[in-house]
């Protein structure tokens, strides 16, 4: 026998049990319990990664509820654009300005991302605020700046989290160890498969070494099958929550399809009465002057 390698891309809690399981062994017998400070060792500096990886994925959470909050800040400033084309035009909705800024969608379309395209549409705003010669607009300017800023630093925390956590996995501290692991398992094997062959070893069997480490019996085969069937059991509890998740998303954007048709109808109907009402108004001033005269 031979011992297995342990895979890397293994989370790291499983791959402790076979470092305890060999130092259980190890110390349980005279002639190899001089092996057991090395595993000991082992499970000393998983210790170690295990709390660094926490902190990473930990880094990677925090970087998330950033960018939610980054995100917020920006629906906000969206809406606050909205609210300030609205008085520009006299609460008119469609005109060349409106359109400028929101182009086809409704202020819920363009918010309904997370950052993402919205973040790179709120990008453009900046210089058109800037520029523009409307004080309600203008004075939202040095705000939008802040906000795609801000927007833009929380997306790059996110990436540089993710990155982090990549290399710690890849080749970083969490690749080290399981090396390290792999090779102070196979150099302790090697050791106690000779013991057999030397006087103090006199009488052990051949494959002594085997016991040493967890391999493919019967019985590991059975908590294997154990641990697959209680993992398909969990990704399936993912699956279905997943699937309701993409329920609800849906029945989401269809109501938000929907509120965005009802608008467009509202607002060509708007238009229209507005163009009513200009003609109206005209004909009463044109009839006011006649009757005047």
């Amino acid at each position: 026998m031979t011992v297995s390698t342990l895979n890397a891309k293994t989370a790291l809690e499983p791959l402790r049990s076979p470092i305890v399981y060999s130092l259980a062994k190890l110390e349980a017998h005279p002639l190899t319990a001089v092996h057991g400070p090395r595993f000991v060792a082992l499970l000393g500096s998983w210790d170690l990664v295990s709390a660094r990886e926490r902190q990473l994925t930990d880094a990677i959470t925090r970087a998330l509820a950033r960018v939610d909050g980054a995100d917020e800040l920006l629906d906000a400033l969206v809406d606050a654009v909205v609210a300030a084309l609205l008085v520009a035009s006299g609460n008119k909705r469609g005109g060349a300005l409106w359109k400028q800024f929101l182009g086809s969608k409704t202020p819920a379309q363009l918010k309904r991302p997370i950052l993402g395209d919205e973040l790179e549409h709120v990008r453009s705003w900046i210089a058109w605020l800037a520029s523009s010669t409307i004080a309600v607009l203008k004075e939202l300017a040095a705000r939008a700046a802040d906000v795609v800023k801000n927007s833009d630093d929380a997306v790059e925390a996110l990436r540089n989290a993710e990155d982090a956590l990549l290399v710690f996995r890849l080749t970083g501290e969490r690749r080290a160890w399981v090396d390290e692991a792999n090779a102070v398992r196979k150099s302790t094997f090697g050791d106690i498969s000779k013991l057999p062959h030397e006087p103090a070893g006199a009488g052990l069997p051949v494959d002594f070494g085997d016991g040493f480490f967890p391999h493919d019996s019967h019985k590991a085969t059975a908590l294997t099958l154990a641990t697959a069937k209680a993992r398909i059991k969990a990704l399936q509890a993912l699956l279905d929550s997943a699937k309701k998740d993409l329920v609800d998303l849906e029945a989401e954007e269809a109501e938000l399809k929907k509120e965005a048709a009802t608008e467009s109808v509202l607002l060509d109907e708007v238009v229209v009465a507005e163009k009513a009402a200009q003609d109206a108004n005209e004909r009463l001033a044109a009839l006011r002057k006649k009757a005047g005269k």
